[in-house]
């Protein structure tokens, strides 16, 4: 399997990747794997996930050494360690935005939210795409606040007794949203 194009492009222009103050953006790599592990397997953390399985670093480390082949990017916000992880899977289907920030003491801070519009300005500008998906627990409901406001769109689910709300964001939508 190779690296699919976006994939490829999404990682040669990652230097234009706006920062939030004080933080970098990285790829994702074996030195994030204990951070991860840990944010992974915080029971506050894990009831807003689709598995609700443990992650052990070998699974890390496996998901590190075969990265390449994953239709994905992942990128650790780092301040004076890592902060949070923000990922967009499927990038050549149906890109479904996610994030998690792993560090308690950022929470609730607006740090998760400027973080999702750096990456939001770098997928539909800087990447011009068009569209991205993203899907949250019903009961995270400052997430979906969040993603309402800022122009998604509930999808219709499938299934009636979903824990999760798919919902798209679209170029056009998010543009008139940040000006």
């Amino acid at each position: 399997m190779y690296m699919s194009k976006i994939k490829q492009i999404c990682i040669d222009k990652l230097s234009q990747l706006i920062p939030i103050e004080g933080t970098r953006w990285e790829l994702i790599s074996h030195a994030h794997t204990p951070s991860i592990v840990n944010w992974r397997n915080d029971p506050n953390n894990l009831i807003f996930f689709e598995q609700q399985n443990k992650l052990r670093e070998e699974e890390q480390t496996d998901f590190v050494n075969n990265y390449n082949k994953l239709d994905r990017i992942d990128l650790v916000l780092i301040g004076n360690g890592p902060i949070g992880v923000f990922s967009i899977k499927n990038l050549t289907t149906m890109p479904e935005y996610g994030a998690l920030i792993g560090e308690k003491q950022y929470r609730g801070k607006g740090i998760g939210s400027k973080a999702k519009y750096s990456l939001f300005d770098y997928w539909f500008i800087e990447l011009n795409q068009e569209v991205i998906y993203t899907k949250n627990k019903t009961n995270n409901t400052k997430v979906l606040e969040s993603n309402l406001a800022l122009g998604f769109e509930k999808m219709v689910n499938a299934q009636k007794n979903d824990d999760f709300i798919l919902m798209r964001l679209l170029k056009s939508t998010y543009l008139k949203a940040i000006k």
